[in-house]
């Protein structure tokens, strides 16, 4: 019998037949598929979508639209999040001064990604069910480091 995930998990559970047979829960079965699939599609984007072969505009898209599908896939509406975090910080950084919005956005992604931290405390306390909080963490330093790349660049432009 697999391990059940928590009610907390909102990712697809069309593989839960899967996860009966070989005994792990339906997340890890879906994270494993997804890597598998990510593989695939690796090779399929290195070879079919090389840029000799394609422009870029096709290549971002591509990427773009098999990211949300895989993400859908993997945490259900929880992916919205991936899409939220990244798109606040921009309003940031194109709203702000750039002397402080590097800091305007390291707060604002530390805030969102707290708050998710704690909601998932609150209503699923010491489960280990997959859930969005790994790819908002890396998000977090992604999004950070741009911004004060940003800022480095337009700090070393104004002297």
């Amino acid at each position: 019998m697999a391990a059940e995930p928590s009610p907390y998990y909102d990712g697809c559970k069309i593989f839960s037949w899967v996860s009966d047979y070989i005994g792990l829960s339906v997340d890890q079965v879906n994270f494993i598929i997804s890597q598998f699939v990510a593989l695939a599609l690796a090779s399929l984007f290195r070879t079919v979508l090389h840029p000799s072969k394609t422009n870029s505009g096709t290549r971002h898209g591509f990427g773009l639209i098999f990211g949300l599908i895989i993400g859908y896939f993997c945490f259900g509406m929880q992916a919205i999040h991936l899409a939220g975090l990244p798109a606040l910080c921009y309003i940031v950084i194109r709203t702000q001064s750039p002397e402080i919005m590097q800091r305007m956005v390291l707060v604002i992604a530390l805030i969102y990604l707290s708050c998710i931290h704690l909601h998932r405390q609150v209503y699923d306390y010491g489960s280990y069910t997959l859930d969005i909080t790994g790819p908002l963490m890396v998000i977090t330093q992604k999004v950070t480091s741009l911004a004060f790349n940003l800022h480095d660049g337009l700090a070393r432009l104004d002297t």
